[in-house]
């Protein structure tokens, strides 16, 4: 059985770490550091589930949600 995937979106390489230490064997893990990062990689993996930041350079975490809805 495979884990589900899990795109983890922050600009902060130690939340990243963090998350990773915390989520690694639960889920299929995958990062991004910014919201158009966090849309090329849902367009190609499609992610189950998304935990995104808010506060980010380029595009904000609810601008890139949205995006990702559409």
């Amino acid at each position: 059985m495979s884990l589900p995937s899990l795109l983890l979106v922050d600009d902060s390489d130690a939340i990243l770490a963090l998350e990773r230490a915390i989520l690694t064997g639960h889920y299929a893990l995958h990062t991004a550091s910014n919201g158009r990062e966090a849309l090329e990689v849902c367009g190609q993996l499609q992610p189950d589930v998304v935990l995104m930041d808010l506060i980010m350079p380029e595009m904000s975490g609810a601008e890139a949600t949205q995006a990702i809805r559409a």
